[in-house]
């Protein structure tokens, strides 16, 4: 049995068992023929609805079709460029190191959002919204219907012309330490790591507004980033028809327009010239889209894209360069610009040129909506990549902001060779550490972040130790190369008990001279039905001063507060 719309909301780096699982529930709403199945735990706990759902059965999954719709949403993903969707965290360095990424993550783009196979759906370190529309024939229903109870009529393969159905689906995939309407951690990530977004933030904190429209924010930061990446390379330039009526005469003459608009004759000659212009339909469609975007949600673009940002420069000299912009049609231009970007040169407007699309024909990721002729949205953020920068940011501001009282400089993934077979400079290995510590010219301490659940599992309770191994060897390994004393991880925890310990310390005991090795969890406060964002954000900043503490502790001795040693 068929719905019109399937929602998915799930946590990230999470399994489920689909055929037997405590945390995954199914809501039916009738009267829109819809199906959502969520994670119990993203749920606010001052949502009663929730209450009168049901645990997602075996049944279940078979009787509305879980598994086709997942195979569906994964064939769409692996045929979609799903690389133009991701939200990334821009960095000065390692560009090439990124771009081999970015190559990877579009060859195993089947398997990084989301892997399903043998009744289990298994999310990783990606977060965002996806929205496709699935058309397929209803004979596809029945087959599969007919081989789970072994009938195999003819009538079945004889049925080739099924009426073709369309389902809207949204695959929303949240942060383990958000809800999804309190997706406090998130944004507060996201208001560290991109500057722009800080007094938005702490704006709405003030006035005690604790929800925030994520996806909007999203997208209107994605079309930020995406305008000053393709503003560096320059404004796009294109050859363009024009049709003059003035007394300026040059190009082709245009008798029929002459004929019809200069008789009689005043000195003025109809013509149509072609030439290469910043004044085109490209340009065109990023204002229209800048201003669309602007008209729904004020305050976001306003604080997003203000005076100060790269963005805001390339809008105003887009508005001088584009006389002809007041009297475009939006139809027309986005008629005109239907069609790929190839020019190498101009590769980055490629991107623009998509989101300006979604946008100005969705006006964001508006859910399910019928008259929208894409079949396949999406915006995501790689959540790994943010906590890396995110803890970049509080570092920095830890030991650099603080009047050079620690005297310690912080590098940011710093390529160090450390490794030669030949002997000489070329030949050397090379290793790329999140955060290297420098005390003047002297290397005191490696760092790493993580954000993957095992870390946490780890340290509380001893398990996931085959998740964690690489990490580890990992870590031991810049600490032997680079020929220090300690090294450490660091990862968030989500704490329901204050008293909880931020950092363990582990002996490595079979390496020469004293070498150490810690675990230095953040924790996330748990959120609860009637805490305020400003609470929230006051807590975890009391948890992030009490870790850089800890750490700042375990720089100067070995044993730092609420830990233990020689753990093997």
């Amino acid at each position: 049995m068929f719905a019109d719309r399937y929602i998915f909301r799930l946590c990230d780096y999470t399994v489920y068992n689909l055929n037997n699982n405590e945390d995954i529930k199914l809501k039916i709403f009738d009267k829109e023929n819809t199906y959502e199945i969520y994670d119990e735990r993203l749920k606010n706990s001052e949502d009663n609805s929730e209450n009168k759902d049901n645990y997602l059965s075996k049944e279940d999954v078979e009787k509305i079709n879980i598994g086709l719709i997942l195979q569906k949403l994964n064939e769409a993903i692996a045929q979609n460029s799903i690389s133009n969707c991701i939200l990334k965290v821009k960095n000065k360095e390692n560009n090439e190191q990124k771009n081999q990424q970015l190559n990877r993550f579009e060859q195993e783009s089947k398997n990084v959002l989301f892997k399903f196979e043998n009744g289990q759906l298994q999310t990783y370190g990606y977060i965002g919204a996806i929205r496709l529309k699935i058309a397929f024939k209803e004979v596809e229903q029945d087959l599969i219907q007919n081989q789970r109870s072994n009938k195999n009529e003819a009538k079945n393969t004889d049925k080739t012309k099924g009426n073709v159905r369309e389902i809207y689906v949204l695959f929303e995939i949240c942060s383990r330490f958000d809800k999804i309407k309190k997706q406090y951690f998130l944004i507060y990530l996201l208001s560290k790591c991109f500057k722009n977004l800080k007094n938005f933030y702490e704006n709405k904190i003030k006035i005690g507004v604790s929800d925030v429209d994520l996806w909007n924010l999203l997208m209107v930061l994605k079309f930020k980033i995406e305008i000053e990446e393709a503003y560096r390379q320059g404004l796009y330039r294109t050859y363009r028809n024009f049709e003059n009526n003035n007394f300026n005469f040059r190009g082709k003459l245009d008798e029929a327009r002459f004929i019809k608009y200069n008789v009689p004759f005043l000195g003025k000659i109809a013509y149509n010239v072609r030439e290469r212009t910043y004044d085109n339909y490209l340009l065109h469609l990023v204002l229209h889209t800048y201003y669309r975007v602007r008209n729904r949600y004020r305050e976001i673009v306003d604080n997003i894209i203000n005076s100060q940002t790269l963005a805001y420069k390339a809008i105003r000299q887009m508005e001088e360069l584009t006389p002809t912009f007041a009297n475009s049609k939006l139809t027309e231009v986005l008629k005109n610009c239907s069609k790929k970007i190839v020019h190498p040169y101009y590769h980055a407007y490629e991107k623009i040129r998509i989101t300006c699309l979604q946008i100005l024909k969705n006006c964001g990721i508006s859910i399910f909506d019928s008259s929208i002729n894409d079949s396949f949205q999406a915006i995501l953020i790689d959540v790994s990549e943010l906590w890396e920068f995110f803890v970049y940011e509080i570092l920095k501001e830890a030991f650099e902001n603080n009047n050079g009282k620690d005297n310690i400089r912080i590098e940011y993934q710093k390529t160090e060779r450390v490794l030669s077979i030949d002997g000489s400079e070329k030949g050397k290995w090379e290793i790329i550490p999140d955060y290297i510590l420098q005390k003047e010219e002297e290397i005191i301490c490696v760092l790493d972040a993580k954000y993957k659940p095992a870390w946490a599992d780890f340290v509380c309770s001893g398990n996931a130790k085959d998740k964690i191994r690489d990490d580890l060897y990992q870590i031991i390994a810049y600490i032997q190369f680079l020929n220090l004393t300690k090294g450490g991880i660091i990862f968030p925890v989500e704490s329901k008990n204050e008293t909880d310990c931020n950092i363990y310390s582990y002996h490595l005991s079979r390496l020469a001279f004293e070498k150490y090795f810690f675990a230095a969890g953040l924790k996330i406060p748990y959120y609860t039905g009637e805490q305020s964002m400003k609470l929230w954000v006051q807590k975890i900043e009391d948890n992030i001063k009490e870790i850089i503490d800890d750490i700042k502790n375990f720089l100067t001795d070995i044993t730092p507060k609420n830990s233990f040693n020689s753990k093997q």
